[in-house]
C-alpha cells in the first residue's frame, strides 16, 4: 500500500508555489483567493477530518471547536477565510499586500497545526 502524503506537505507544496510565483500580484484576485482557500480547506479536511470544502467559514470554525487548534490559530483561520469570502462573494478587492499577508498567514497556520508523526519514539513502559 502506498503511504498517504501528509496533509501539511500537500498544502505547503501548493502554498509555497503560490508564494514562489507571486500569484497574489495577479489581476484576478478571486481566482487567487479561491486557490488559497481551497488549499487551506483541503488541509483542514485531511488533517482534522471535517468537511471543510463544502462548509461555510462559520461551519468550519464550529467543527474545529473540539480540535487541538489554539484559539489564536482559530482567529487566524477565521481572518484568512473571511477575507477570501469577501473577495469571492462580495466583490471586495484587496491590494497585493493583503494577498501576500493572507498567503503567509496560511503557510504559518499549516506549519503550526500540522500533525507531528511520532516515529522512532521510545515506547513508555507503564508501571
Amino acid at each position: 500500500e502506498i503511504p498517504k502524503i501528509p496533509a501539511h506537505l500537500t498544502a505547503l507544496t501548493v502554498l509555497n508555489d503560490l508564494l514562489r510565483n507571486e500569484r497574489w500580484k495577479e489581476e484576478n484576485k478571486k481566482e487567487y483567493y479561491s486557490k488559497l482557500t481551497a488549499t487551506v480547506r483541503l488541509y483542514l479536511e485531511e488533517r482534522f477530518d471535517i468537511y471543510a470544502m463544502e462548509q461555510t467559514t462559520r461551519e468550519i470554525l464550529t467543527d474545529l471547536k473540539t480540535s487541538d487548534i489554539s484559539e489564536a490559530d482559530k482567529t487566524y483561520l477565521k481572518k484568512i477565510l473571511s477575507q477570501a469570502d469577501m473577495v469571492k462573494f462580495a466583490k471586495f478587492s484587496p491590494n497585493d499586500e493583503d494577498g501576500l499577508v493572507s498567503l503567509n498567514q496560511s503557510i504559518e497556520f499549516v506549519e503550526r497545526t500540522k500533525k507531528v508523526e511520532e516515529k522512532n519514539q521510545p515506547k513508555k513502559i507503564s508501571e
